[in-house]
């Protein structure tokens, strides 16, 4: 039965939390048989992914249950300006996943990594280096919206 397999739970709850369904995921973490290391990863999905819902990885976050490696992994994969923002307003975020947040922010251009390049840089944390290559990578891409950024 589905209300003895914790493996199904768990599976479940990461899932919920990948597809931002906060009022399942909170269900689903009131029944007691979340795992730590699938809470780890409901944070990391939700904030990866949530389906342009936030709330979840907040709801998440909230709750401090996850490791310190599954929040400074959720802030490296945001996928939201407003996730990275509140992990970066409410952690001590190492300076290492700073940097791959950046990158990840400027290889994969679009509207919500821009968003996440230009809250980083407007909070002075990256690298001078960082930024030469990140401009370079717009150039060799063709990205002319972050050209303009770099720029302007």
């Amino acid at each position: 039965m589905v209300h003895d397999d914790t493996e199904f739970i768990n599976r479940t709850f990461t899932d919920a939390a990948c597809f931002g369904n906060t009022g399942t995921v909170e269900f689903l973490l009131n029944n007691g048989r979340i795992t730590s290391d699938s809470f780890d990863k409901a944070l990391e999905y939700a904030s990866s992914s949530g389906y342009g819902n936030p709330d979840t990885a907040f709801f998440l976050y909230n709750k401090k249950l996850a490791s310190g490696k599954a929040v400074l992994k959720a802030f490296e994969q945001a996928a939201d300006v407003s996730v990275a923002e509140f992990l970066f307003e409410n952690e001590v975020i190492a300076e290492n996943s700073i940097n791959v947040t950046f990158d990840r922010a400027t290889c994969c251009y679009s509207t919500g990594q821009a968003a996440i390049m230009k809250f980083l840089l407007k909070n002075e944390c990256i690298s001078a280096e960082s930024i030469g290559k990140a401009f370079i990578s717009a150039a060799i891409s063709s990205e002319t919206d972050a050209l303009e950024f770099f720029v302007s």
